[in-house]
């Protein structure tokens, strides 16, 4: 749901739960990771008691009754820190694709979130350069007021 929650534009997951688009995209993508990691491991099915991908859908959605659940990746994007892309997408990807499967749900995430992070670190960076050549200015300017002209 991390990703997800992103590329959403923001829904915590208490909510995407309940909007049939984004459920059956949170489907798909809990089958994808489930049958890879059936294949990997080489088990047939997951233990008796493990959650099922519903029992894991309804449980956010019950959640929203007490508090908004954000994931931490949502959380992280709003107040602009890296994403952990790596860990949460790319390499299952690279695990799974060494072991001869795709995951296209998962890949996908993997790419749009990635571009977006490289997008928002530009136009940080660009900002950046922006407010230090206007500052830039003025503090010559200071300098010059109080005697250390360069």
């Amino acid at each position: 749901m991390n990703p997800s929650s992103i590329l959403s534009g923001g829904i915590p997951s208490s909510e995407m739960v309940k909007i049939p688009q984004l459920r059956l995209h949170l489907e798909g993508c809990m089958e994808e990771v489930l049958e890879a990691g059936k294949k990997i491991f080489g088990i047939d099915s997951f233990p008796p008691g493990s959650a099922s991908i519903e029992r894991i859908l309804e449980s956010s959605a019950r959640s929203n009754e007490l508090s908004i659940i954000k994931p931490s990746m949502l959380v992280d994007w709003e107040l602009g820190r890296p994403l952990e892309i790596e860990a949460m997408l790319g390499l299952p990807i690279r695990i799974t694709s060494r072991a001869g499967l795709k995951m296209g749900r998962i890949q996908s995430m993997y790419a749009f979130l990635s571009q977006l992070q490289l997008a928002r670190s530009k136009t940080t960076s660009l900002n950046s350069a922006r407010i230090e050549s206007s500052v830039t200015p003025l503090s010559r300017r200071l300098d010059e007021c109080i005697g250390l002209e360069a």
